[in-house]
């Protein structure tokens, strides 16, 4: 495939590409920043479009507005003809005149287009592929539907296939509730237990809530649980997905973690095999009462591709903390072009994103670093 797929995005997004095709595409849009920018701009632009898109106005309206506009030119003609001296006035008034009389046909289209939004625009309903013992369903036969929920006990799992983009496995002792099955979002809870997704689709299409954070597929695999407390622990197993809650973000890519906390603060992204005291200092950090002792060691502890943590914690630590991450990093990747060690201390947000796409490198690099 080449460097990058800018020239297949309009075919991917209305899925005109083969399956494998689709799956190149949607892998390298995966691990490449520039190809999501101009997947997601495209995306974007289809969606104001559509959401501009005008209608028809019955006759009646359109006779009404010709009629008046005839009058108004033939007002405005009458006025030119008495008063040449008032033509930049005269101007301004049939200016306000012709909104006037646009505003009832725009009162028209918006709020047939509001009406048209608020009703939920529901998709095919989900299937479920196959069980193993007896789940229980709130749906009918093999399909559910958003609203309906999936459970299953001790002996029991359930595979659903959601649409034609993936599939997500329920394992027991889960439950499950599907929220949405629109063109637009495919999204469901994980109340309780575990669930693993494998899904091939455009970034942010699939979404999971629990109680504690959200989990936004930006096209990946990935295994999320949920313990009797409202907690989850996200592990993702290939690609990204975005833990969110309450405006916060955390960017976990394949062979990381990331923890949330019902009632707490989001986690920050760990390696599986980054050191145990990195991690129960980062647990410190996250949730506990670690401070500047917990942030000195997980600097003092971190490696090549614990550098994932260590752009994370910038947003997190106090500003004089943030200058000794920067040189940490410094010691495994030098800075791109145009950012600065005292931008990344202000937390430019160019200058963020931008090193966060050279260090991805490191933190593929490595085989068998999440085994």
């Amino acid at each position: 495939m080449n460097s990058h797929v800018t020239n297949q995005i309009s075919l991917f997004l209305d899925r005109e590409l083969s399956e494998d095709e689709r799956r190149e595409v949607g892998e390298h849009l995966i691990t490449c920043a520039e190809c999501r920018r101009a997947h997601d701009e495209e995306k974007a632009g289809r969606e104001l479009a559509r959401v501009m898109s005008g209608e028809d106005a019955p006759p009646s309206v359109w006779a009404g507005i010709e009629s008046k506009l005839g009058q108004a030119e033939e007002e405005d003609r009458a006025r030119r003809r008495r008063a040449r001296i008032l033509k930049p006035a005269l101007a301004f008034g049939v200016a306000i005149i012709a909104m006037v009389l646009a505003a009832p046909f725009y009162i028209y289209l918006t709020s047939d287009e509001e009406q048209a939004a608020e009703r939920p625009v529901e998709g095919p309903v989900w299937t479920i592929e196959e069980t193993q013992g007896d789940p229980s369903t709130s749906g009918s036969g093999n399909t559910i539907a958003a609203g309906e929920v999936i459970e299953t006990d001790a002996s029991s799992s359930a595979r659903i296939a959601v649409g034609d983009i993936g599939r997500v496995d329920v394992a027991p002792n889960s439950r499950v509730k599907i929220v949405s099955t629109s063109e637009t979002e495919k999204r469901m809870s994980l109340e309780r237990g575990r669930l693993k997704a494998e899904i091939v689709a455009p970034p942010r299409l699939f979404i999971v809530d629990t109680p504690s954070a959200k989990a936004v597929d930006l096209g990946c695999a990935y295994t999320l649980d949920v313990d009797e407390n409202g907690n989850s622990r996200l592990h993702v197993t290939s690609g990204y997905v975005a833990l969110e809650t309450e405006g916060l973000e955390s960017y976990v890519p394949a062979g990381a973690f990331c923890e949330s906390r019902k009632g707490k603060k989001l986690g920050t992204p760990f390696f599986g095999n980054a050191s145990d005291l990195l991690k129960k200092s980062l647990a410190d950090f996250d949730f506990g009462d670690g401070g500047p002792n917990a942030i000195d060691t997980i600097i003092r502890e971190s490696v090549r591709k614990d550098t994932l943590t260590l752009w994370h914690l910038l947003e997190k630590v106090p500003e004089a903390k943030r200058a000794e991450i920067v040189a940490k990093i410094l010691e495994y990747l030098e800075l791109p072009e145009g950012v600065t060690v005292d931008g990344l201390i202000r937390l430019d947000e160019k200058m963020m994103m931008d090193l966060r796409s050279d260090l991805e490198v490191l933190w593929y690099e490595e085989p068998g670093w999440f085994d």
